[in-house]
């Protein structure tokens, strides 16, 4: 297949990339980038210089794509959340959908668009098992970090899939709901590590909130599903199967780096450094795959230690 992949550049992209050209994949990379060796990833791929957030990109290839993966948006992670940044964040992905749609236009071989959300999409929900059929919700004492997250899913999910209801009727639309991804390339897990190899790594507030997290190569799995297989169509949580909370899995970092674990971080202070970020770190979130598991998805790393201990000790 003919495939076009809009955030190819990141965490996610670089190892799906990969993955597809190994499957026997033509692979056509968005990017703002002007050249191949200014991309840095490994594979082989066309390139469609432009920026979907800004405007739609005139460009014939766009017809000739047999599926999407579309990853595009602004990291949460990379700055405090000032009035400025949310619209970055919000606007990159939403507006970022829209171009893309318009962009794909007169293409009549389009099967399937494969897009990320984020499990952020369900708040912060405590102890409450959430799987795909779970509302978006909210507690009464929710942050407005929280609110912000999960109001940037709700929107970035309703412009993938009125976008291919509208424009694509014939095609698939499939959805995954990420978690915390981890991988030894980049991402959340060697910022984890990092104070562990300073002697300070703590678990962080209570420690008691759930995090929902997976393993790049299952996730690289999922997306790649997603565009091979006619039957998976919808929203998915694209976790493992087993969450943690943040105090057990900063105890099973400690023991698997043989490093001290110090006392927890207070959630005041947390949220005196970051700000609304805080949310990304507090917020519990006990997600379940149900869909993924229903429809026979095998995992390669369904446990958290077995996890940890490939990316660390690998």
């Amino acid at each position: 297949m003919k495939v076009l992949i809009t955030g190819a550049t990141g965490l996610i992209g670089k190892e799906l990339g990969d993955a597809l050209v190994q499957k026997g994949h033509h692979l056509i990379v968005v990017s703002r980038h002007s050249g191949h060796s200014e991309l840095g990833v490994s594979y082989p791929c066309d390139l469609i210089q432009g920026d979907l957030s800004q405007a739609a990109i005139a460009d014939e290839r766009f017809k000739t794509v047999d599926a999407v993966v579309h990853l595009m948006g602004e990291n949460v992670g990379d700055g405090r959340w000032t009035f400025e940044r949310r619209n970055k964040i919000l606007e990159s992905r939403t507006l970022g959908t829209k171009n893309l749609y318009t962009s794909l236009a007169g293409n009549k071989k389009l099967q399937v668009i494969v897009a990320a959300s984020a499990v952020g999409y369900y708040g912060d929900r405590g102890d409450e098992e959430l799987n795909e059929a779970s509302s978006q919700g909210f507690r009464e004492n929710e942050d407005s970090g929280t609110i912000f997250l999960s109001h940037v899913c709700r929107e970035w999910e309703e412009a993938v899939l009125i976008g291919q209801k509208e424009k694509f009727p014939e095609s698939r639309s499939v959805i995954l709901r990420t978690g915390v991804v981890l991988s030894a390339k980049g991402g959340a897990l060697p910022k984890m590590i990092k104070p562990f190899q300073l002697g300070m790594g703590t678990a962080l507030g209570s420690g008691k909130q759930w995090m929902s997290w997976i393993h790049i190569q299952d996730l690289v799995n999922m997306y790649v599903d997603g565009i091979e297989k006619n039957d998976l169509a919808g929203i998915y949580n694209a976790v493992a199967p087993h969450p943690a909370t943040n105090e057990e899995f900063t105890s099973r970092l400690a023991q698997i780096l043989k490093k001290w674990q110090g006392p927890n971080i207070p959630e005041f202070v947390l949220r005196l450094a970051m700000g609304e970020m805080a949310t990304l770190v507090l917020a519990s979130q006990r997600v379940y795959p149900q869909r993924f598991l229903s429809q026979g998805f095998e995992f390669s790393f369904s446990e958290l230690t077995l996890a940890l201990e490939d990316l660390i000790r690998s």
